[in-house]
């Protein structure tokens, strides 16, 4: 996302980033990228999380972990990134 954001200039981008199975992590408060997350986040780019990964990280957990509150939550990861491309968004994956 900062390569992205770097290269084209934040007002020539639209940027989300989809997180879910094992990405879900990402955007833990917890986790090494939380301050870059909300760098991020103030140049638009956009993060949300999968609610059916939740739900089950969760089941796992016995409870909820605690997210980056600049992440949306949307029902589904992949319903979100194919609603997406199929607005016109490039999928960028690693």
């Amino acid at each position: 996302a900062g390569t992205l954001l770097t290269h084209y200039c934040p007002d020539k981008i639209d940027f989300e980033n989809v997180a879910f199975c094992q990405g879900i992590r990402l955007l833990y408060t917890d986790t090494s990228y939380a301050t870059r997350i909300v760098g991020l986040s103030k140049t638009g780019c956009r993060f949300a999380s999968c609610n059916n990964t939740l739900t089950r990280v969760t089941q796992l957990l016995g409870g909820e972990p605690e997210l980056n509150p600049h992440a949306a939550n949307v029902s589904a990861g992949v319903v979100r990134i194919m609603d997406l491309v199929g607005e016109g968004y490039t999928l960028v994956k690693p």
